[in-house]
């Protein structure tokens, strides 16, 4: 089960790392990544659940992290909501805290999987108080801007113009949103090809948040 487990961590390491180069297949080493920790997560529980409960908890906690990250880094729109906070934070932050109280109770040491935790916990906690902008810019755009593809990518910069709506900058919002518009004539200039489609719907959403009333994407 150690080598299932390092090689579950490791898809998810190198999808992260290709998700923030911007190369393929990154989506999907993340999703396999996180799915398999959560397979080995239940088989840990099923052999060892009740002689190892903390263990099975600990595992539990990185692995629910593990899949709240990947929903938030592909900007998947999850809409199951707990009092504001979205089910796949509410899990498992309680399954984590749960696991500290315990861990308080038993006086177990804090060893390196325990610390590592930790700051697993803090740093989802921190990204869940970050607006989505700000998470699709250094994901999405940090690296597109600084590249030519930003010249030619109109379906970025309109996720972005709704990420940006959503937090209330409507002007920012716009100017992403004609840069997308930008970027489809650039996109026409170098291939011939136009998507009228998915102008149309640059074009809904110009509408949409001038009169600030975009609910949904796309």
């Amino acid at each position: 089960m150690k080598r299932f487990k390092i090689i579950s961590w490791s898809l998810f390491a190198l999808g992260l790392t290709l998700k923030l180069l911007h190369y393929p297949p990154a989506n999907e080493l993340l999703i396999l990544g996180s799915i398999l920790l959560l397979i080995h997560s239940l088989m840990y529980v099923i052999k060892f659940g009740r002689t190892k409960l903390l263990d099975s908890l600990l595992n539990f906690s990185f692995s629910f992290w593990t899949i709240y990250l990947t929903i938030r880094f592909l900007f998947w729109n999850i809409g199951f909501y707990i009092f504001g906070f979205p089910l796949f934070f509410i899990i498992p932050f309680l399954i984590t805290i749960t696991y500290l109280i315990l861990l308080a109770y038993y006086h177990q040491k804090l060893r390196l999987p325990q610390i590592a935790l930790t700051f697993y916990f803090l740093f989802s906690i921190i990204l869940s108080c970050t607006h989505s902008d700000k998470i699709f810019y250094f994901i999405r755009l940090n690296t597109l801007i600084n590249s030519e593809s930003r010249k030619s990518d109109y379906y970025s910069w309109d996720k972005y113009s709704w990420f940006l709506f959503k937090v209330g900058k409507t002007n920012e919002a716009l100017d992403a949103n004609r840069t997308a518009t930008k970027a489809l004539e650039y996109n026409l200039e170098k291939t011939g090809y136009y998507d009228n489609q998915f102008s149309e719907m640059i074009n809904d959403h110009k509408e949409k948040i001038q009169k600030k009333d975009w609910t949904t994407y796309p």
